[in-house]
């Protein structure tokens, strides 16, 4: 028997239940915002506009643009479009 090996701890049912609730819930909420995604999104953040090719940050673009128009690391139009793309991918 090793001394400086922990011992593990056993998780009563409740706790197990809590643990089990919370990640069903942060599922269920990335589900949501995956779903949700076309109504928060303005506009594709994928597809290339050439009108706004290496644009200065606008009211479309709030951080600028790309070589190719697309907008720069806007996290409210590309993660959302990244989550429902991979969700879409994964029902049969």
């Amino acid at each position: 028997m090793n001394p400086f090996r922990k011992k593990e701890k056993q998780l009563t049912r409740e706790q197990l239940r809590r643990r089990v609730l919370v990640m069903l819930a942060l599922a269920g909420l990335l589900c949501v915002f995956a779903l949700a995604a076309p109504y928060l999104t303005p506009n594709d953040p994928n597809m290339p506009n050439a009108s706004y090719m290496n644009a200065a940050p606008c009211k479309e673009f709030p951080l600028g643009a790309d070589r190719y128009g697309r907008c720069v690391g806007d996290v409210r139009r590309r993660l959302p479009a990244r989550h429902r793309q991979r969700l879409l991918r994964r029902v049969p």
